[in-house]
């Protein structure tokens, strides 16, 4: 509450420790090798889709433009990943008796939600250019497809998504 009377020396504001906060959840985030590896693909995977978003428009394409958003959503999805896998290592408590392990699938909702309204985008910018097609520039395109590929392959080896690690065959 604040005083009748405010003098300089009378009332100090509570302090935010934003800072505090946000030096936390970055140590939390590098002590864990998971954590750890979406927080460098996202910043990976963030600054190559500005690229691919500036290029795209350089060169009229739609796929990359569209490429470029899928991964802004991507982002969006790792980035609720990351918080989600901070969150789900916090201590049960009185309000939430089994933690916060359900974080995770509402980060993967979410990220269901973004790639729903990522495809309404594509499938409406699609029609626009079947009725109207522009001029693209595909010689300007091998570059920036191969680096995204490189990006990709990235995610696929900091992931290990290879293969999934079960089988299917009952146990056979």
């Amino acid at each position: 509450m604040l005083p009748l009377s405010i003098k300089d020396d009378e009332y100090k504001p509570p302090r935010l420790n934003l800072l505090r906060k946000v030096s936390g959840w970055f140590r939390s985030i590098l002590s864990d090798s998971t954590s750890r590896n979406l927080f460098f693909f996202l910043m990976l995977n963030l600054s190559f889709a500005f690229v691919e978003l500036l290029y795209g428009i350089w060169s009229n394409s739609l796929g990359l433009i569209s490429d470029s958003f899928h991964m802004f959503f991507d982002c969006t999805a790792l980035l609720a990943g990351l918080a989600a896998s901070v969150i789900s290592r916090w201590r049960s408590n009185d309000t939430f008796s089994y933690g916060y392990v359900r974080a995770e699938v509402l980060a993967g909702f979410v990220n269901g939600l973004f790639l729903i309204f990522t495809a309404f985008f594509i499938f409406s910018e699609g029609i626009e250019r079947a009725l109207e097609p522009p001029e693209v520039h595909h010689d300007r395109l091998l570059s920036i497809s191969v680096l995204g590929f490189l990006v990709n392959l990235v995610g696929i080896f900091v992931f290990k998504h290879g293969g999934h690690g079960h089988s299917h065959d009952g146990g056979k």
